[in-house]
């Protein structure tokens, strides 16, 4: 087994660096969502944070990988709060996964069930719902569920 490169990070196992056999570079972080981005891909799967996940998904990383692992979370409660506002990572998954959605036809059911499920719980889930949350599952709605 050849010597590790002391210049790279190796990959954790089950990261998506590990997953997808990508080289991270010790300290070559270009600025801080860089920097983010490379710890992020670090990480096990099975570990990353909500806020992980919807920054992941904010980048368009690895969408494939990560949209079914987003769903699980979301089917149990719509309104997850990835970095400090109910919905945000609902509507980071809409966002991220909508170039996905003809490949990918589980995803758009798995996504047409959430939304359902958020449209119901809205307004017990989240009393004061701004109008960009409603406004976005509305038109989400519209989109996913008449298909």
């Amino acid at each position: 087994m050849p010597d590790a490169d002391p210049l790279l990070d190796p990959p954790l196992p089950g990261s998506l660096a590990q997953l997808e056999g990508l080289d991270i570079a010790k300290g070559a972080y270009g600025g801080p969502r860089v920097a983010r981005l490379s710890r992020t891909l670090r990480v096990p799967l099975d570990a990353l944070s909500l806020g992980e996940l919807r920054f992941l998904l904010s980048e368009g990383r690895f969408v494939d990988r990560l949209i079914p692992r987003t769903l699980d979370r979301l089917a149990a409660d719509p309104f997850l709060s990835a970095d400090g506002r109910p919905g945000d990572l609902l509507l980071t998954t809409l966002a991220a996964a909508d170039p996905a959605w003809d490949s990918a036809p589980a995803w758009r059911d798995g996504l047409a069930h959430v939304l359902a499920e958020a449209r119901a719980r809205l307004d017990r889930a989240v009393p004061s719902a701004d109008t960009e949350l409603r406004d976005e599952l509305d038109l989400a709605c519209d989109r996913f569920l008449a298909a």
